[in-house]
């Protein structure tokens, strides 16, 4: 009897798989990698099709471990995997991740042609793509400079995200822009002369522009993108970046850019690239480009004005690296972008010492002649700290300005000396400062114990 009811109930309740609402099933799916997904046809008849119309198709790091490295190195065997799956799909692509697989060290270069992928995601309208050449990339000879991203790439009208990597794009005809594109982002990509202003200057919509660790081949590369709103430029090339028109970027971010003057005027490019962006709030630049060459020694003193010409209304947060406290111009050029930023109220300094012959006295009368008061500072941190006396003026200059500061962060250099940090600290003790309250907190790069200095 007990049985008969065991059978009965079993018979009464309903497959729950199987009347899982469409919707539900595509949340689930989504949310699972392409391999565990393609599973799931086992569970019922209702979920036999159901991957086959999932919208994110991700051919990444765990799609490769579940095909496996046999299959991987060699291509044809890796591309009719990819082929199946695409063959298979029959409903519209939002996203794709697709990284390129590259084995072994004495092979001739990347073979994996992957035109035909794109030629069938052109025709699913997909909006998100990105391409990425991973696993042993770098052993290739000429590094970056071996996979070309094929031309029919631009033929994906409906993309709003892309995101390259560890390839190339070469100059032709088909290389346009993209109608819908809102961001773009590049990590160590080698982009022919001409080529990257096509793309920006013929996507109209774009947000984002990221590059990193990229070789844009231009002397000077031309922005002009009127809805950027975040710009992040971290190359060695170009050397220089212009804008065509005041933008109304939010965050800005500008390293490794080899900083020169605008024809043999008294000012620097860079001011007037910080002019430029009248709405930006979050700042980051780095005083430091190729080599360890400061982009300052192509200032002279009357050439680094004491406000900029167009306040920066908007910028909430400063961060500079490789500023040298030992640098007269380094201070000069820190104090105008305090001075001609009147909403400030975040600093992060990441210090470097250049050798030079600047002597005190130079560098004093630079701090002197710029020294500024802010009344919109409230967190300052600073960090690769050795305890200087040129650092030491610095955090001095700092602290004595900021009305309103709350917290500065001193940060120690790892390889800081016991007696030089024990030394640095009874200095950071005995400083004077504007606010009564204002808390300094000193720890050492690498390590989490953190000391509150009260300050006499």
């Amino acid at each position: 009897m007990a049985a008969e009811k065991k059978r009965s109930s079993t018979k009464l309740n309903p497959d729950t798989f199987s009347k899982l609402d469409s919707s539900i099933i595509e949340n689930i799916l989504g949310r699972l990698p392409l391999s565990d997904a393609v599973r799931t046809s086992a569970l019922s008849p209702n979920w036999r099709h159901a991957w086959k119309g999932i919208r994110r198709l991700k051919f990444d790091e765990e799609f490769l471990d579940y095909i496996g490295e046999e299959r991987i190195v060699c291509h044809d065997s890796y591309a009719c995997v990819i082929d199946r799956v695409l063959f298979l799909h029959n409903g519209p692509l939002h996203e794709v991740v697709l990284l390129i697989p590259i084995y072994g060290i004495n092979l001739p270069g990347p073979t994996l042609d992957i035109s035909p992928w794109l030629s069938f995601l052109s025709r699913t309208k997909v909006e998100s793509l990105t391409i990425e050449v991973c696993k042993g990339f770098s052993d290739f000879p000429g590094g970056v400079g071996g996979y070309q991203i094929p031309s029919c790439l631009f033929s994906c009208a409906g993309l709003k995200h892309l995101k390259l990597s560890s390839c190339v794009i070469e100059a032709s005809r088909q290389v346009t822009g993209f109608s819908h594109l809102t961001s773009l982002e590049l990590y160590r990509v080698d982009v022919s002369r001409g080529t990257l202003e096509t793309i920006i200057g013929n996507s109209p919509l774009l947000e984002k522009l990221s590059l990193r660790d990229s070789s844009i081949m231009e002397d000077s590369l031309l922005i002009n993108g009127p809805e950027l709103r975040l710009l992040d430029v971290q190359c060695h090339y170009p050397k220089t970046l212009q804008l065509q028109r005041p933008l109304n970027l939010v965050s800005v971010t500008v390293k490794q850019l080899l900083v020169v003057q605008v024809d043999n005027s008294n000012t620097s490019n860079l001011i007037d690239f910080l002019c430029h962006l009248p709405a930006a709030e979050d700042v980051a630049l780095d005083l430091i480009c190729e080599n360890e060459k400061p982009f300052s020694e192509t200032f002279t003193p009357y050439n680094i004005p004491r406000k900029l010409p167009v306040a920066l209304e908007s910028m909430k947060k400063l961060t500079i690296e490789g500023l040298s406290p030992n640098v007269a111009d380094h201070i000069s050029y820190l104090l105008c972008l305090i001075r001609s930023s009147p909403a400030l109220t975040a600093l992060e300094l990441r210090l470097c010492m250049i050798i030079n012959d600047v002597s005190e006295e130079i560098t004093m009368e630079a701090q002197g002649r710029a020294e500024a008061s802010s009344t919109s500072l409230q967190t300052i941190k600073i960090t690769h700290v050795r305890g200087t006396n040129h650092e030491m003026m610095l955090i001095k200059c700092l602290i004595s300005c900021c009305v309103k500061l709350k917290t500065m962060h001193i940060i120690g250099d790892p390889l800081i000396q016991d007696g030089q940090e024990a030394r640095m600290r009874r200095k950071l003790v005995r400083l004077r400062r504007a606010p009564a309250d204002a808390e300094v907190i000193y720890t050492r790069l690498g390590e989490d114990t953190a000391v509150n200095l009260r300050l006499n």
